[in-house]
């Protein structure tokens, strides 16, 4: 048995053009799957530690993708090459102090409900197929939020977890996640339905994303060899506007020939996470 692996590219909206898409991924020959921002939020400035960009999405005005007619032709034109799940509705933050909540991380009920809705009405819009994966803004979902996510249909969620513990810290820092896990096991043995879960498939493993915006290399390869000795469904996870940059796509390129060379193979994420038992 060989691993599998899979490429989800965030942030696709209103404000991206087929033209980046196509030189971001034209070398490559199989499926992506595309987190689409159905009503993007304005960005604004802000400044806050932690934080690599100093715009964030915190505005009121909303830009709907349906009102970018190219992007949406070409989406619809190319769908072998370009699966599309949700990534939130607006994708805004919430102002919390000096830190930023994200869209998906409330626990309000009637907001969360209503924002699916209005996001799976614009991809109606666009004519998408109704997406089958959701990933959430920030990598950030309440409990709240997933329970209603899954009532409406959505058969994966992906939040990157660590493959390893990397210092005594991580159990304070990823205790939430942690217990999310659980949770969303325990759901799966309960309903015997593909649940929500913390970057895998429990019916297979717990699978492992990615994250290739690290800096640092050989943590990103010593992650993949982890992997792949336990033959899990392994996520890159990057953004079509971080290929833009000729280092950060060689980068990329490296970790795919390796995976090939170390035999694995391509597969999108819906047939790695979405097919029932």
């Amino acid at each position: 048995m060989t691993s599998k692996f899979c490429i989800r590219d965030d942030d696709t909206s209103y404000f991206t053009s087929p033209r980046e898409l196509i030189s971001s991924w034209g070398w490559w020959d199989y499926n992506i799957t595309l987190g689409v921002i159905p009503l993007s939020a304005e960005l604004l400035p802000l400044d806050l530690p932690n934080r690599e960009f100093k715009f964030h999405q915190l505005g009121q005005s909303e830009s709907p993708i349906s009102n970018n007619i190219d992007l949406c032709d070409f989406l619809n034109n190319n769908t072998r090459k370009y699966t599309i799940a949700m990534h939130g509705c607006t994708h805004r933050y919430r102002v919390s102090g000096r830190n930023l909540i994200a869209e998906f991380a409330s626990k309000d009920v009637d907001f969360l409900q209503k924002n699916i809705q209005r996001g799976l009405a614009e991809f109606e819009k666009c004519g998408f197929n109704r997406p089958r994966i959701f990933i959430p803004p920030d990598n950030s979902a309440s409990f709240e939020a997933l329970d209603i996510l899954h009532r409406n249909g959505f058969e994966y969620i992906q939040i990157p977890f660590p493959i390893v513990p990397e210092s005594i810290k991580w159990f304070s820092a990823y205790h939430q996640s942690a217990s999310h896990w659980l949770g969303r096991a325990l759901n799966r043995i309960i309903f015997n339905s593909i649940d929500l879960r913390v970057c895998g498939q429990a019916s297979r493993s717990i699978g492992a994303s990615i994250l290739v915006k690290f800096s640092d290399e050989k943590r990103l390869f010593k992650r993949l060899d982890f992997a792949l000795e336990r033959n899990w469904p392994i996520t890159l996870s990057t953004h079509y506007w971080e290929l833009q940059n000729k280092e950060y796509k060689g980068k990329f390129i490296r970790m795919v020939e390796y995976l090939f060379r170390k035999g694995a193979s391509p597969a999108s994420m819906e047939d790695l996470f979405c097919v029932r038992n």
